[in-house]
């Protein structure tokens, strides 16, 4: 019984629609509702690279190609940093 449970709540969260997710995040994070309703709706903000200049986009690749690389999020492996006791 409990398989067929959690394959009914599996299916249900994947026909779960995305806008959904966005709303419930905007809702916590203190949105006002007029963006929460463009949100259902369909209109959403614009990728932030779109709205960046080519020196804006340079320094953000040149950021994230020197900053340290540490294990991926959730993992349990702690990080040695250089220098540190």
């Amino acid at each position: 019984m409990k398989r067929a449970t959690d394959y009914t709540a599996f299916l249900v969260k994947q026909y779960h629609p995305l806008s959904w997710d966005k709303i419930a995040r905007e809702r916590r994070l203190g949105f006002p509702m007029s963006e929460q309703a463009l949100t259902l709706a369909g209109f959403v903000p614009a990728p932030s690279d779109i709205k960046k200049t080519s020196a804006e986009r340079l320094s953000t690749q040149i950021m994230s190609e020197n900053l340290p690389k540490g294990p991926a999020p959730g993992s349990k492996k702690s990080v040695k940093i250089k220098g540190g006791s």
